[in-house]
């Protein structure tokens, strides 16, 4: 069968693969549920309204995949728009609060649909300035990511240290 991408899948604004479920489908459904580079998949509906709305930007490699009805596909019209731009966009917290208004729901079960999502109100720079903007985050999340490690690097020395420390305490050779 080929590979169904599922709300577990849209992670961090990629598509995480490692918990695929796989069906077989006809070739009016492979049609109907492909997915093509650039496409965002974003939650319809979720118990928990914080993931209603979450997105994933499909890269090359997860072309292969199909996708399941309870996700909703974003194909961008790449000359008007930059996919990673809106993502980004979507991801944002005036984004994020027009889209739980909209996906707020008193039975238990958020959602949002295409209507609603078209709705959004954004802001839609010149394609050169959302290159531009797209950059620039790419730019400070790479040095947040290498901040992010280094802590890391940090916290694992800090507890080694601790766990010499406190061997030394017990064998009393701390004076």
């Amino acid at each position: 069968g080929m590979g169904v991408l599922r709300i577990p899948n849209i992670a961090k604004g990629i598509v995480d693969s490692s918990d695929l479920k796989f069906a077989k489908f006809d070739d009016k459904e492979i049609e109907a549920y492909s997915l093509k580079e650039g496409d965002i998949l974003t939650i319809r509906s979720n118990g928990s309204v914080d993931l209603v709305g979450k997105c994933a930007l499909i890269s090359k490699k997860d072309k292969e995949y199909l996708y399941a009805g309870y996700l909703i596909r974003l194909r961008p019209i790449k000359t008007k728009i930059n996919p990673k731009y809106l993502i980004n966009i979507l991801s944002s917290i005036d984004l994020r609060n027009q889209i739980e208004d909209k996906a707020k729901s008193t039975s238990g079960v958020n959602n949002i649909n295409s209507e609603e999502l078209s709705a959004l109100k954004i802001q839609l720079p010149s394609l050169e300035e959302q290159h531009l903007i797209v950059q620039e985050i790419e730019s400070r999340l790479s040095v947040a990511d290498k901040m992010e490690e280094s802590i890391n690097e940090s916290l694992k020395q800090a507890e080694a240290l601790r766990q010499s420390i406190l061997k030394k305490a017990f064998s009393g050779e701390l004076v």
